[in-house]
């Protein structure tokens, strides 16, 4: 449910919109206009926070929480596109479109807290100011090299490669000198957004845990070889 924000919600919509790229350059006066058009959105798990095909009115920033962002076929399969954490803008180049709607659904993974700002508003703030027109086309350009890469990487590698890929990018330093993922969704999630089968993306683990080079503890994924990762990542 879209909510209007109190004083202190403003505080902290305020707060997150300055870290975010798109918003980032705005002045005082500038970015209080965009706070006027700024709700916020609570979504249990597994709430839809718009749906594929559905109109287009505004741009969001994720707050707290996980989204998955998914295209589903007219037959009902689904491939997902991107997840989206906190700090992470969304659904920005729809304002740039003739067709005014969503090619993705977005759905909240967990509890999740969503600001959302009517995209009308923002356009016009951008026919305003050329900073903002240039932090927009740098984040657009900054998302088309990531999913050159992620083409390069779904295209060209084994499935055994985009997992390895996959858990080198998203792991943090944990309990000394050791890397760790922490899945924020199931593997068949995972497999979906990796486009490798669920019985393919278990084959792998398996492997890669048989290797000693990872080990798994439910949705907590070790890193316990880093070079052996890493040959196998460049050996393929």
């Amino acid at each position: 449910m879209r909510q209007r924000l109190t004083s202190c919600q403003r505080d902290d919509a305020g707060s997150s919109l300055r870290t975010c790229p798109l918003f980032q350059h705005l002045d005082e006066p500038t970015l209080s206009k965009v706070l006027d058009t700024t709700s916020m959105i609570q979504l249990t798990h597994d709430e839809n926070l718009f749906e594929q095909g559905s109109r287009a009115q505004h741009i969001f920033l994720l707050e707290s929480g996980y989204l998955k962002l998914a295209r589903s076929s007219h037959v009902g399969n689904e491939k997902i596109v991107e997840f989206i954490s906190p700090g992470e803008s969304f659904a920005e180049a729809v304002m740039f479109s003739e067709i005014s709607v969503y090619p993705v659904t977005a759905t909240a993974l967990v509890r999740s807290q969503v600001w959302c700002i009517e995209s009308e508003s923002y356009a016009t703030l951008l026919r305003e100011s050329t900073d903002a027109c240039f932090a927009v086309m740098a984040e657009f350009s900054r998302r088309l090299h990531a999913q050159l890469s992620e083409i390069d990487n779904l295209s060209l590698h084994s499935a055994t490669v985009r997992l390895i890929t996959y858990l080198l990018q998203n792991s943090v330093i944990s309990d000394g000198n050791t890397r760790i993922v922490e899945l924020k969704h199931t593997k068949t999630v995972l497999a979906s957004r990796l486009s490798i089968k669920p019985e393919t993306l278990s084959r792998t683990f398996a492997k890669l845990s048989k290797a000693d080079l990872i080990s798994i503890e439910d949705r907590r994924i070790r890193l316990i070889d880093l070079n052996g990762l890493e040959n196998l990542q460049n050996s393929q």
